[in-house]
């Protein structure tokens, strides 16, 4: 800590060094501490057949392979045949994550590519206004390329509409197969992987009479430790009920009840958009798809919708 009095010479104020603080100056760098710590932390091979590659990344403080306890070697990125293998070994959140990079960067490559011939004719055709555009409206500098200093007889459809049509193509394309890949990729990234599910048994027709957990460990922890069988342990046991469809009807009976309700407070305040409204034609058709976004409500479309769903419970 350093302290200087009031007054005296400013320039060259008195310090005090705490007797239990070392000057910055005065430490030397330890460059073979800061070595070691680099050499634990970075991640190494360990080789295991059970594994798909035939080896895994360490875990905390493993430096030696555990059959010959000679030391790791580092772990191979991107210089095998098979650089998203040997990511997916660091677990599904990092390999999912640099997937989606990597996607995204080559999803707006491409657009990038499919726009040259745009941004190419806008900058040459775009620049010749002078007399009726002014200097800042110029296709120039951060603006060239772009509808800067354009006339509507400078676009083309050839030039400019085709290529960003193309671009929402890719857009539109890679937005209604995202959760298609995502699941793909998930799946082969579990697969390649040792992971809790791939010690685990699905029991898909239970009795109906039983959802104790208890009661199917003890069952099976029995049946696995038959004398004929190596002994094994139950570790947990999980009763998923298939009640997807009756909460999904739950939520929508909840949410017309809420429609009512703000049908009423709005009455209470003079309020009668969408108290009495025909709705027909192609809004009526349209009524069912836009109504969960907050359009086209009616009270009529939440008191049929509400009975439906009271019939389907």
């Amino acid at each position: 800590s350093l302290e200087h009095s009031g007054g005296g010479d400013q320039t060259n104020p008195p310090t005090r060094m705490a007797s239990s603080e070392t000057p910055a100056e005065e430490k030397e760098p330890r460059f073979g501490a800061a070595r070691a710590y680099l050499r634990a932390r970075l991640p190494r091979q360990i080789f295991e057949d059970s594994f798909q590659q035939g080896y895994r990344v360490n875990r905390p403080g493993e430096w030696v392979q555990p059959d010959t306890g000679e030391e790791a070697p580092p772990f191979p990125m991107c210089t095998t045949v098979a650089p998203w293998a040997d990511l997916d070994s660091f677990g599904l959140g990092i390999s999912m994550y640099f997937r989606q990079v990597a996607l995204f960067l080559g999803t707006s490559l491409l657009g990038g590519i499919i726009l040259i011939g745009s941004v190419a004719h806008n900058a040459k055709q775009c620049d010749d206004h002078d007399d009726l555009l002014g200097a800042s409206d110029r296709n120039r500098g951060l603006a060239i390329g772009s509808a800067a200093g354009c006339l509507p007889g400078d676009l083309e459809i050839g030039a400019n509409v085709v290529p960003d049509l193309l671009v929402c193509f890719v857009v539109l394309a890679l937005t209604l197969s995202a959760n298609y890949l995502e699941a793909y990729v998930e799946e082969r990234i579990d697969l390649s992987q040792q992971t809790p599910s791939d010690y685990s048994i699905q029991i898909t027709n239970p009795p109906s009479w039983c959802d104790d957990p208890d009661t199917y460990k003890a069952f099976f922890a029995d049946y696995f430790q038959d004398e004929t069988k190596p002994l094994e342990d139950v570790v947990g046991v999980t009763v998923a009920k298939d009640n997807g469809a009756l909460m999904q009807l739950l939520a929508e009976r909840r949410a017309y009840k809420e429609d009512l309700r703000d049908f009423d407070a709005a009455l209470r305040r003079g309020d009668t958009s969408g108290q009495d409204v025909d709705v027909g034609g192609v809004a009526k058709a349209l009524q069912p798809y836009l109504a969960p976004y907050g359009l086209l409500k009616t009270r009529d479309f939440a008191v049929a919708q509400l009975d439906a769903v009271e019939t389907k419970l």
